[in-house]
C-alpha cells in the first residue's frame, strides 16, 4: 500500500462564522462537535479524509484532549450532544454508546490515520499464503469463489474451492465494491460489481467512521466507529452482482453464525463490522 500523502492537503486553517439565535445554540454545538469529532471537508470523510481539528472559539485557544483519555473525551461529547429518541427508519446516527475500537497512541494524527487505513486494508485483504513464485495468495473472503460459481468463470489455477460460503459479507462496509480478477485471460470472471439491486440505492455509504483525533503535545489516537440505523441487509430491493458482459445475480450479504465459522477474518462473528473493531484490537494496528 502507497502510504505516500504529498498530493494531500494537511494542516490547511480556516475561521469559520456562525450566526444562529440563541434557542439553537445548543443543537449547533451539537453538530459543531460532531462534524470536528467524526466528520470533515472533501471526499472519503468517513475514510478520515479531510479531518479536522478545533483549536479556539472566539479566539480563546481550544485544549487538545490527552491521548490516554481518547475514549473518555469522545463519551462525554456522546453523553453531551447526542440526544435520546428514537431515529427514523434508516437514517444513520450516532449514539450514546456507539460500537467503536481505538489504535494505540501515536506521534501524531497522521500516522493515527495510517494505522486505522492499515488495519482496514489488512482485515479486507486477507489472502492465504502466495506461490513461490511470488504470486499473490487466494481470499481468505468468499466472495471470489462465489462469483466463480455464480458465472461459471474458473481458471486452471482456482478448480477447487477455498470458499463454500455463498454470500458477499464485506458488502457491509459499504457499496459498490468492484471485483477485478487477474487471472481472466486463463478462465476466471470478468470485472464484476456488488451494489445495491434498484437505480436509487446502488450505493451504500458505509456505517464505518475511521477518524485520526489530535491529542496533546501533537500525539494523535485512530478512533473506529460504527454508526447506527444503517445496515446493508436493509437495502431496498436487496443486493445485485452486475458482471462486466452484461449478466446480474441477486445476492446477499447476511451470515449466520456457522457461515461466519467459515470465514477466518471474522472469527465467528457474523457481524463484520464488530468483527472489525475486534481486529483493531488486537491485531490490526501492527504494520
Amino acid at each position: 500500500m502507497n502510504t505516500t500523502i504529498n498530493s494531500v492537503r494537511a494542516k490547511v486553517k480556516f475561521d469559520l462564522i456562525i450566526t444562529f439565535p440563541e434557542y439553537q445554540k445548543e443543537a449547533v454545538e451539537a453538530a459543531l462537535w460532531a462534524w470536528e469529532t467524526f466528520g470533515g471537508i472533501g471526499g472519503r470523510t468517513r475514510r478520515g479524509f479531510g479531518a479536522l481539528m478545533l483549536t479556539a472559539i472566539d479566539g480563546k485557544p481550544v485544549p487538545l484532549p490527552k491521548a490516554q483519555e481518547t475514549e473518555l473525551f469522545i463519551k462525554k461529547g456522546l453523553a453531551t450532544h447526542v440526544s435520546n429518541g428514537k431515529w427514523p427508519s434508516n437514517v444513520p446516527h450516532l449514539s450514546r454508546e456507539p460500537k467503536m475500537a481505538l489504535t494505540g497512541m501515536k506521534s501524531n494524527p497522521t500516522e493515527s490515520w495510517k494505522d486505522l487505513i492499515f488495519s482496514l486494508k489488512n482485515f479486507r485483504q486477507q489472502r492465504h499464503g502466495g506461490t513461490e513464485r511470488g504470486r499473490p495468495g487466494r481470499s481468505k473472503w468468499p466472495e471470489p469463489d462465489e462469483i466463480r460459481r455464480q458465472t461459471g468463470c474458473r481458471s486452471p489455477q482456482h478448480r477447487e474451492d477455498l470458499s463454500n460460503v455463498s454470500k458477499f459479507p464485506r458488502g457491509a462496509l459499504g457499496l459498490p465494491i468492484v471485483f477485478h480478477f487477474k487471472d481472466e485471460r486463463d478462465g476466471d470472471p470478468p470485472t464484476s460489481t456488488l451494489q445495491g439491486s434498484t437505480k436509487n440505492y446502488e450505493r451504500f455509504a458505509s456505517p464505518l467512521i475511521l477518524k485520526p483525533i489530535a491529542c496533546e503535545g501533537g500525539q494523535g489516537v485512530g478512533v473506529a466507529l460504527v454508526l447506527e440505523g444503517s445496515q446493508v441487509s436493509k437495502i431496498p430491493g436487496g443486493l445485485l452482482l452486475k458482471v462486466s458482459d452484461g449478466r446480474e445475480f441477486p445476492v446477499d450479504a447476511n451470515l449466520t453464525k456457522e457461515e461466519a465459522e467459515q470465514i477466518p477474518p471474522l472469527r465467528g462473528n457474523p457481524n463484520v463490522l464488530e468483527a472489525f473493531l475486534d481486529f483493531i484490537q488486537n491485531t490490526g494496528n501492527r504494520r
